[in-house]
């Protein structure tokens, strides 16, 4: 597929055309026509050249009614969501090659959203009785679309979008990517936008709704009214009242201009906040859909959790209130007042309130309706289904990126696979285990199970059973993952620095083997022995710190602490009143424990390869270790007493949640 990209300043200096057909024409870009065509702008005037500047789509299945897609990427490297009458399918970007960050969330540790709007707010309240009418209408005749003579079920509406990213976002890129940020950008805001489309397009919200992104920016130098002083990095009203304004002031004020457009979108690379309150992903103003200077949105755009936020939060641009207020349920749907937890659907309520507010777009009083643009003939991508796109991001894959890298999926205590539907838990190995959001759809819950809309149902497909593989080591991981040496905290400890692999060569997947060894290997990186604490008095502090911790004290443990020979590498807490005993994190990598054996991420390995490596096998071994016999000087290794750490008095509980 062959896409037609303008690129300069604000005016068009140079355009490079490509060859395409007339069903290559019709994709989310709306480049239905040669004449109108997707703006990059940059300040150095260069096109930016990668397989994946051509590979959008967005259609409907040829051989089943309703369902819809929207596909960025190239090859298998897709990213998207299927939206289809019995559940959704939601692609995430490719796994990275081992040593490379995903992008993650830097800041919540839920995918909840609280959502800023005010009622108060509200430019057009006597909206709210023609929608209070109508609800009573359609609870009579049981079909909403009768309750608005002047909508047109067979009516598309389309909001051209601005889609900008600001210097924040610019600068986690560049840390992240290097040279590809500019690359791995382009493809993660097109996969947010393409997913936002389709949810848009569900076959409820009437009248339909379709994105075009008519300009795509990448403000790497900041016009003076966003920089950050003028916005204390972040504050949410700032921020938008300084996007607004810009993207008012550049916008070519004639709708039939190819290069004006009806809604700007940011995604802003800072931790948005209000009053020191940093719970806030996104912000719009209310019914502001083509009002101009009020007509925009500002994200948080470092995860695919924004998806939703900004899905959310233009709907309350195009005239949509809380669920909650309204007849409608708080818990179920896209407008919710906290996004999240497989609310992927659009409640009745919604479907009416935003057909009230584009229904009064061009009364007295109220601005033109910029969503009626006059467009070719239909055309849609048919594609066949096979299986679900859901089925080619396991769990781990997911986890890692929400959380980031050394993040894989866990079960919490009483959950099952059954509930990973609902929400997935990812865990760091470390003993601290965190929601992220609800599992992909498609994503496997059980033998023959996928989940599709927050529920494990029976697979109608054949689940390919895949067994996992190793990717290479990686001896740089990120510190997060101990890419960094340890530091003496306990008497007899040695300093380690991991060396990671992952299960990602391929990923196992539907009950398939996961892959056998160790994901983590110890390489010594300092040549002395460690004085410090005992290990008894260091497992007594991390659980007496429990107990009494502020913010969330654990109240059904002792204080007492210990190490346990059946798991000589995890932290044992004892319960009060009783002989049980759980498992709260693990000793520090390079732990002693046992004869020439030491911690590393929670188990315990024999030093091998010449005294610089714990693994688990001489197979671990780094391959420059097995290709020579002359050996750096290692630390004087000496046996550590082990007569402290219990046998087994204890009755063994399951592992703890998290800490």
């Amino acid at each position: 597929m062959h896409l037609l990209i303008l690129i300069g300043f604000i005016s068009v200096t140079s355009a490079i055309h490509h060859s395409m057909t007339p069903l290559e024409l019709k994709h989310f870009f709306g480049t239905e026509n040669k004449d109108k065509g997707f703006h990059m702008m940059e300040d150095d005037v260069e096109m930016m050249t990668h397989p994946l500047k051509d590979c959008v789509y967005e259609g409907e299945s040829a051989v089943r009614n309703g369902t819809r897609i929207g596909l960025v990427g190239c090859g298998h490297n897709l990213n998207g969501m299927v939206i289809t009458d019995n559940g959704d399918y939601h692609l995430i970007q490719a796994h990275h090659q081992s040593g490379q960050h995903v992008i993650h969330k830097r800041s919540l540790d839920s995918i909840d959203h609280e959502c800023q709007f005010d009622a108060r707010d509200d430019p057009y309240p006597e909206d709210r009785e023609e929608i209070a009418m109508k609800s009573m209408l359609m609870k009579m005749v049981k079909d909403i679309r009768r309750a608005d003579p002047r909508r047109n079920n067979n009516n598309i509406l389309t909001v051209e979008l601005a889609v900008f990213a600001d210097d924040a976002m610019w600068d986690h890129f560049k840390k992240m990517y290097g040279k590809a940020a500019e690359e791995n950008m382009h493809t993660f805001i097109m996969a947010v936008v393409n997913n936002i489309d389709v949810l848009y397009t569900q076959r409820l919200l009437q009248p339909r709704i379709n994105i075009k992104i008519v300009r795509y920016e990448i403000l790497k130098n900041i016009p003076h009214l966003m920089n950050a002083r003028k916005h204390s990095s972040g504050d949410v009203d700032r921020l938008l009242d300084a996007f607004c304004q810009y993207q008012n002031e550049i916008n070519p004020p004639s709708d039939a201009d190819p290069r004006h457009w009806d809604h700007a979108l940011l995604f802003s690379g800072y931790d948005l906040h209000r009053n020191g309150v940093k719970t806030v992903a996104g912000y719009a103003p209310v019914k502001g859909m083509c009002s101009g200077v009020r007509s925009c949105t500002i994200n948080e755009g470092l995860d695919f959790g924004s998806v939703f936020v900004v899905t959310h939060e233009m709907g309350h641009s195009l005239g949509m209130y809380h669920d909650g207020d309204n007849e409608c349920d708080l818990r179920c749907c896209i407008m919710s007042p906290s996004v999240g937890s497989g609310k992927t659907h659009w409640s009745h309520c919604s479907v009416n309130e935003m057909a009230t507010f584009v229904g009064h777009l061009g009364d007295d009083f109220r601005p033109p309706n910029c969503l009626q643009d006059a467009s070719a003939e239909q055309r849609m991508v048919a594609f066949k289904e096979s299986e679900p796109p859901g089925q080619l991001f396991t769990m781990d894959e997911q986890c890692e990126i929400f959380h980031g890298e050394c993040w894989k999926h866990e079960l919490k205590d009483g959950q099952t696979m059954q509930n990973v539907c609902q929400m997935v838990w990812c865990g760091n190995g470390e003993g601290v285990i965190r929601t992220a959001h609800p599992a992909l759809e498609g994503t496997y819950c059980g033998f023959g199970m996928i989940c599709r809309q927050g529920q494990c149902v029976g697979s109608k497909q054949l689940m390919r059973v895949t067994v996992g593989g190793w990717s290479s080591w990686n001896d740089r991981p990120a510190p997060t993952c101990g890419g960094r040496c340890s530091q003496c905290e306990i008497k007899g400890q040695i300093r380690i620095m991991r060396s990671i692999r992952q299960c990602n060569n391929p990923s196992s997947n539907n009950g398939g083997a996961p892959c056998q060894g160790d994901e983590a290997r110890g390489m010594v990186c300092h040549r002395d022995i460690c004085n410090g604490d005992s290990i008894e008095n260091y497992a007594t502090r991390v659980c007496s710190r429990l107990r009494d911790e502020n913010a969330i004290p654990n109240t059904i443990l002792s204080g007492e602490g210990m190490q346990f020979e059946q798991a000589m590498c995890k932290i044992w807490c004892l319960i009060s009143g009783s002989t049980n005993i759980r498992t709260v994190s693990n000793f520090p990598d390079g732990t002693p424990c046992g004869s020439n054996q030491y911690c590393i991420k929670g188990e315990c390995r024999p030093l091998l390869c010449g005294a610089t490596t714990l693994a688990y096998s001489e197979a671990d071994c780094p391959l420059s270790v097995l290709q020579t016999t002359t050996q750096p000087p290692m630390p004087h290794i000496h046996s550590v007493d082990q007569s402290a750490s219990k046998t087994n008095p204890y009755k063994e509980q399951k592992k703890g949640t998290a800490y």
